[in-house]
């Protein structure tokens, strides 16, 4: 549990973030920078619960019952809150108990927080939320104002589909409905290929949004004014930074370099959400 109080989104600014972290030109042109002492766990002795970075789920159900996955894989956010410490030498706190895909399905404890869309107080403690589901989901009109006084505020939302098994990105079309219907028609749209959110700490322009499954999509945001306050795939990456080292590009035994793109790509989706 932290200690302190968690700053609200509109406090988290790139000057604030980058003279907190230390991170200047230099740390962003070195992705592989050693770990640092920022990077802790809750069995370490010098932690204090004062981080730079939290990665909050948003727990929340399916229009299909029994196929909520909001809870899947807190290995996955253990490997990329790792790399993003070293990337940018910013303060994370690391899941405990998992490695990985273990578990597949994680205990609440396990990640760095866990809210609802119908408690506003508890979203604006963590500057970023993370959304994963495989099916359509349909927000309730609580939800619906939650989320917009959220993010109007400048929180920041990050939409992973899954992949249900017909292919059909559900999740990441009903979303997308979503926020269209909370901020307006054409609120959501395909981002240019060389959007900062692509290249800020990875150059990942040539690449694209990378895929673990599912259909290939253009980077997708919700635009307000001129920030992105939600960013929207549909390519399962929150399974995939379960699946990879991104270190030795070992997936599942082999070696496949390129899975290391996913965790790269979330990487530069949090160094996003904490900089605007």
């Amino acid at each position: 549990m932290n200690r302190k109080p968690a700053k609200s989104p509109n406090h988290m600014t790139r000057r604030g973030f980058l003279a907190r972290a230390g991170a200047g030109a230099a740390a962003l042109a070195a992705p592989h920078a050693l770990a640092w002492p920022g990077l802790r766990s809750e069995g370490d002795a010098a932690y204090d619960g004062d981080y730079d970075f939290l990665l909050a789920h948003v727990k929340f159900h399916c229009d299909i019952p029994n196929h909520d996955r909001w809870n899947r894989y807190p290995g996955g956010d253990k490997n990329v809150l790792q790399e993003l410490a070293r990337a940018v030498r910013c303060r994370v706190k690391i899941p405990p108990n998992c490695e990985n895909e273990r578990p597949k399905t994680g205990e609440e404890y396990q990640f760095n927080g866990v809210v609802t869309l119908d408690d506003l107080p508890a979203m604006r403690k963590y500057p970023y939320l993370l959304m994963v589901a495989q099916w359509r989901t349909t927000l309730k009109p609580i939800e619906q104002e939650n989320l917009k006084a959220y993010l109007s505020a400048g929180g920041f939302l990050h939409v992973d589909d899954a992949d249900p098994p017909d292919h059909s990105a559900a999740f990441y079309r009903s979303m997308w409905e979503n926020l269209d219907a909370i901020f307006g028609e054409g609120s959501v749209r395909y981002l240019p290929e060389d959007h900062e959110i692509m290249h800020n700490v990875y150059d990942l322009r040539k690449i694209g949004v990378p895929i673990h499954s599912g259909p290939s999509h253009p980077p997708t945001g919700l635009v307000l004014g001129d920030r992105v306050a939600a960013f929207l795939d549909a390519t399962d990456m929150q399974n995939a930074w379960a699946e990879i080292n991104i270190r030795t590009g070992v997936y599942r035994g082999k070696i496949r370099h390129g899975w290391a793109e996913h965790v790269a790509m979330g990487v530069n989706i949090m160094m996003y959400a904490m900089t605007h």
